[in-house]
């Protein structure tokens, strides 16, 4: 049987992230002297610019330090850019502040679209008497004009308690002629008149004032435009739906959203040209006397530093992922039984040397390492040898590594069988291991190379004999 396994090997995730993790104090000091050279780098293409600083970007009366004729014509262009885009957003904000005054204070805002307190007045407007075209318009205009504009909204306006254009836009007027005429002379025009309102209270005292103003100035139109008389011909109070309203509402909420939204876009634009011209945020371009370069220079070091910390620790990271995945030598016991799966794992030894409570936890969660003594789990796995050949008279224990390390842990497992390691410095070997009944391998983790392991399983698969199963130190 093949038990090297020529399948596509697995990578442990769990095993990788462990063998990183590692060697987290080579990443650290890497990641620390990438940051260090970011740093240096920043400082001295910062120096570089001069040693005397111009501390206002925005001043277009001074170069800064190198600055070139081209460099300077587009420090101006933004510079004047931005303050053209500063009163524009000025303008705008003033609109807002119009707009949210409007609203706070407006009656017509405050109503209830579905729920309208509405007085309605028609006044019919008669000519008498051979009068010019045109005359009747004439009156109904004067008429119109003075209902939404006349001086008694300032009586109103005091009356009321609100602002006369506040009273103003709750009224409308509108007309409706009669093209057949009463007598052959006379021309007539019904004048209606709307007034909306919070309550009908309201609006009847509203529209009292105007069917006051109407007798109040009627002669002065006869005198100024042309005879005619007026006269009342219905009144009506009610509470209704009305869509002009809605309207209104929509069209004033409407248009205050899309202020702020110019707004929000020019303050966008104000962003892109401070951080053109390198300066903090755009509340600098309205304190002028902020823009210090020199904190750009330290805010330009800081991210030079961060950027190469990141860029460190990430090529150091990947370089130690491929020498797990693509590197020549094991590197863990989970690597080996995974890249040669039909191996048998005797027992992996505990690691030697001084190591880190950090690392012996790392070495724990991947199963290279355990709770137990070093004598006990030798003597674990000593027996678990033992009880695997108990049919066999005699063993092979082989590697690829033949250092003082690797017998001296043979020694202390106190093994039975002939130890002959590397059968690439000693191919007698080979010759001899059709006399053995079983082989056991043994290798070592951080030392023993792959292709070598894999060409050694096999040369021995090729022998015939059962390979055991493999330990690992």
């Amino acid at each position: 049987m093949d038990q090297s396994s020529n399948q596509p090997v697995e990578i442990d995730i769990k095993d990788l992230f462990c063998y990183v993790l590692k060697k987290s104090l080579v990443i650290i000091i890497v990641a620390v002297v990438c940051a260090a050279a970011g740093i240096g780098y920043a400082w001295f293409k910062n120096r570089s610019a001069g040693d005397t600083i111009v501390t206002n970007v925005l001043n277009l009366d001074e170069r800064l330090p190198g600055e070139t004729d081209d460099e300077y014509s587009a420090r101006s262009t933004k510079v004047n850019q931005a303050r053209s885009v500063m009163q524009s957003i000025e303008s705008l904000s003033n609109q807002v502040e119009v707009r949210n005054r409007y609203l706070s204070e407006s009656i017509l805002m405050q109503v209830d679209p579905a729920n309208v307190a509405e007085s309605n007045a028609q006044v019919v407007i008669s000519l008498t008497g051979n009068q010019p075209g045109g005359s009747l318009e004439a009156v109904f205009a004067a008429y119109k004009y003075d209902i939404l504009h006349g001086s008694y909204l300032d009586e109103a306006s005091e009356a009321f308690g609100y602002s006369r254009y506040t009273i103003g836009e709750l009224i409308t007027v509108d007309e409706s002629f009669d093209e057949v005429s009463i007598l052959e002379d006379n021309q007539i025009l019904v004048m209606n008149i709307k007034v909306v309102g919070l309550d009908t209270e309201f609006t009847f005292a509203l529209t009292d004032f105007i069917l006051t103003e109407i007798d109040n100035v009627s002669a002065d139109i006869c005198d100024s435009v042309a005879n005619h008389t007026v006269s009342l011909a219905g009144r009506q109070n009610e509470l209704t739906a009305d869509t002009n309203v809605r309207t209104s509402q929509y069209d004033t909420v409407n248009y205050l959203n899309n202020l702020q939204v110019q707004i929000n876009n020019e303050n966008n634009i104000l962003d892109n040209l401070a951080k053109q011209l390198g300066i903090s945020d755009r509340s600098a371009f309205y304190d002028p006397s902020s823009v210090d370069t020199g904190s750009s220079s330290l805010k330009s070091i800081a991210q030079f530093g961060a950027i190469g910390l990141i860029v460190g620790a990430f090529l150091i990271i990947a370089f130690y992922a491929l020498i797990y995945m693509f590197g020549h030598k094991m590197v863990s016991q989970n690597q080996f039984f995974s890249m040669f799966s039909g191996i048998k794992k005797i027992g992996v030894c505990k690691p030697s040397g001084n190591k880190s409570a950090f690392v012996s936890l790392l070495d724990r969660l991947t199963e290279d390492d355990n709770k137990l003594t070093q004598a006990n789990s030798d003597s674990i796995i000593s027996a678990n040898v033992r009880n695997l050949t108990l049919d066999k008279a005699k063993i092979l224990i082989t590697g690829t590594v033949a250092n003082d390390e690797v017998k001296k842990k043979i020694k202390d497992l106190k093994l039975s069988g002939d130890v002959r390691l590397n059968v690439f410095e000693n191919p007698d070997i080979l010759r001899d291991v059709s006399s053995y009944d079983g082989i056991v391998i043994v290798e070592q983790r951080g030392e023993s190379e792959k292709k070598r392991v894999r060409e050694q399983i096999e040369l021995l698969n090729n022998s015939g004999k059962t390979i055991i199963g493999a330990i690992i130190v």
